[in-house]
This record gives structure tokens, sequence and C-alpha cells, in this order.
């Protein structure tokens, strides 16, 4: 793409290139007197082809400097690029503040939330995520990207037999859903919130429906008690190998029931380390992820921070 009106090229000190391609691709307003979210949105509208393919290069774009306000700036800068709406369905606790816009993870700030395809467990994820920083964190905080080929090639470099026996054996992962939602974990909703129904009896019918899962329990104590998998972890989508799902969990089993070696999720968060790129938030920061090619994760932080997020099919 030649980059024109109203974008022009710009970095960030933490960007690397991957394959000729910088991650992520970072544009600015081409006329500081026309930064608004309009001046955005027009933009999109006038150049979503080539956005298009800039997104499919470099797996995230980061538009900076466009003074978003807001969460229904917001949606009109998303609405501008004509893709439809992905509910979402997951684990996460996170509240709705607009039409297509929620709050990311509303987990405490001091967790980390680790590397992953958003929405990975479920029977359809995503395509797209664009993020946007209404407050940026007091301190850390940064949303983190990393090109999943990359990981693919790191791990088959690092550990080239654990990838082996991990084709054969596949991943499961066992998850107990509460029956109310808490925003203390990571993995905080309730299954009444993952399924978006409240009746125990028609749950695991729509878990089925829904979620890439092998065995549903209701417990004695309301909670939902899912496996996810087994399911390979490099999966080609839309011509590339990418690493699906993590592996660095205590809840994460080898498909034969084995733990994952130590030394596997060793040589998995060393391979982040060297591909991933920190984002620091800047207000009005919009950042667009390709979630079919690209991971994305949260570092602690401290308040006050305020992302949202919209997801598109």
């Amino acid at each position: 793409m030649t980059t024109t009106a109203p974008f022009r090229d710009s970095s960030i000190r933490t960007e690397k290139v991957f394959g000729g391609a910088t991650l992520p691709k970072t544009l600015a307003p081409s006329d500081p007197a026309e930064s608004g979210a309009d001046a955005l949105a027009a933009g999109v509208r006038g150049q979503g082809v080539a956005l298009a393919s800039l997104l499919r290069d470099h797996g995230a774009i980061l538009f900076r400097g466009f003074d978003v306000t807001g969460p229904a700036e917001f949606r009109r800068v998303v609405e501008a690029f004509g893709w439809d709406d992905m509910p979402y369905l997951g684990g996460a606790p996170r509240v709705k503040v607009d039409e297509r816009v929620f709050t990311a993870n509303e987990a405490p700030l001091d967790h980390y939330i680790k590397f992953h395809h958003e929405m990975a467990m479920m029977k359809e994820m995503p395509s797209k995520l664009f993020f946007f920083c209404l407050t940026p964190p007091g301190e850390g905080g940064a949303t983190s990207v990393a090109r999943s080929e990359a990981v693919v090639a790191e791990m088959e470099r690092r550990a080239p037999e654990f990838v082996r026996r991990l084709s054969e054996t596949g991943l499961v992962l066992d998850v107990e859903y509460p029956l109310e939602t808490s925003k203390d974990s990571v993995f905080g909703s309730s299954w009444k919130t993952v399924l978006g129904i409240d009746d125990p009896v028609l749950a695991e019918q729509r878990a089925f429906e829904t979620m890439r899962c092998s065995t549903f329990e209701m417990t004695e104590e309301g909670t939902a008690k899912i496996r996810y998998g087994p399911f390979p972890v490099i999966e080609t989508v839309q011509g590339r190998r990418i690493w699906l799902n993590n592996i660095d969990g205590p809840e994460m089993k080898m498909g034969d029931e084995a733990p994952v070696p130590q030394e596997a999720v060793e040589a998995y968060r060393n391979a982040f380390a060297d591909v991933s790129v920190d984002v620091d938030w800047q207000k009005g920061d919009v950042l667009l992820v390709d979630n079919l090619s690209t991971q994305h994760a949260r570092r602690p932080g401290k308040p006050p921070r305020k992302v949202l997020v919209s997801m598109c099919k």
C-alpha cells in the first residue's frame, strides 16, 4: 500500500520485523488538522481494501494520533471497515459499553493475560480484533502482539521432539466455570455468561454447539466442568501455519493425559519473548489485530487502564 491521506507511515520504539513486514504497522494522520475519529473513519472507507492487505501482511495495524475519544467514536471507526460484528463467547469477564463494543478482560490489572488467539477454543473465532485505548495505564499494561507463524518456527527450532509428539496427541484443556461471574480471575465468567444461557439443562447442548469441547459436567455446586479437545495446536489457517492454543498453564495437558513438559513450556515462553512486541498504550490509540495470524497478551500494569474491544467475523 502506498500511504495516502489521511495516513502517513509512522513507527513505535518496540516494533520488530518478520518476513520484511513490521509488527505492528503504524499509521498516523498525514494532516494534524484532520486527526479526529471522523477523519480516521473516512480514511478507512476510502482505503479499506488496501488496509485489509496491510493487515494480512503485517498482522496488526496501530492507528496512532487520531484522537478517538470514546466508545461511540470507536464504534464508528470499526463500522467503517464494513466487517460483520462477532459476539463474544468465552471465559473472560467483560462489560458491554456500546453496540459492538466491550471492555477488554476485566481481570485485575496485576494479572498477566497470556498470549492467545481470541476464542480459539470456540468452533467459530473472530477474524479481526479492534482495541481502543480510552485511558492509558498508570504503569505497564501494554497489549503485546506476536505473529503465530513465528511462534511455530521458534518452537520447531527450540523443541522439535515436543512439537512432533504434540502433533500426535493433541492438547486438552480442563476448565471449571463458576456459577456466578467474578472479576478476580482471568477466566472469571460464569458458565451462564460463557454460554449465553441460564438453563443448566440446556447448557450442555449449547456447549457442544459452540465450543470445541469433548465433555461437559454440571456439578452439585452449580459449576460447569468442560474439557476442550483434544485438538491440534498447530493448524493451517488461510495458508499459514499458526500456533493456535496456549500450552502454558496447569490446566493444559497432552492429549494422552501426560503433563506438558516443563522444558517445552520454557521454550514456549522464550519463543514469545523473542518474537512479541509490546504496544505501550497512548490515549486514543486504535489497534487492529488479525486474529487468524497474530496472538495477543496483556502485560501486568497499574490503574487507571481502560481498553475497549470490538470483534469481527
